[in-house]
């Protein structure tokens, strides 16, 4: 009997510090970030560029922070992972009325105000990780690069934007 306690008490404990080590990440998703907020809406933080809106979940309000800059002949949109009061770049979309190979991959065109094309080119950062870093830093700067698939897809929603063939 009494085995039987301490095995339940071992149990007990052991799921206590699991439940603890995930800080508030979600257990059933592998630790992933909850990009709802944990309040499970729908809500997005909506970045105004000069041709549209782009968009991400609230829930990573926190983590993700967007800089406009203006370079040359281009309009661009720096994306950061907010960690431990540092910004980590993740990624850059860039709009610019000529082709411009350092600007990233083409992901598609819109049109300014007077018709003409702009194209829209993506920016990943790579090797943003490191191996020294804990796993929930890392998570939270996964979690942030995801990111980047929503804000692609919101520009869909342009009435003028077209995929790159």
């Amino acid at each position: 009997m009494k085995k039987k306690i301490a095995i339940i008490a071992a149990l007990t404990m052991l799921i206590m510090l699991l439940m603890t080590a995930c800080g508030g990440q979600d257990a059933e998703n592998g630790g992933a970030y909850d990009k709802s907020g944990g309040s499970g809406n729908n809500e997005m933080v909506t970045v105004d560029t000069s041709y549209g809106e782009v968009e991400y979940p609230a829930g990573y309000e926190e983590i993700v922070s967007a800089e406009k800059t203006a370079a040359d002949d281009s309009e661009e949109y720096v994306f950061y992972a907010m960690l431990n009061g540092e910004k980590i770049k993740v990624y850059t979309i860039s709009f610019s009325e000529s082709e411009v190979s350092d600007k990233g991959e083409l992901i598609g065109t819109t049109l300014n105000g007077d018709g003409e094309t702009v194209k829209i080119y993506l920016l990943p950062e790579e090797d943003i990780v490191s191996d020294d870093m804990p796993d929930e830093d890392k998570n939270l700067v996964y979690a942030a690069q995801e990111t980047l698939n929503d804000v692609v897809a919101s520009l869909s929603n342009w009435t003028d934007f077209k995929p790159a063939d």
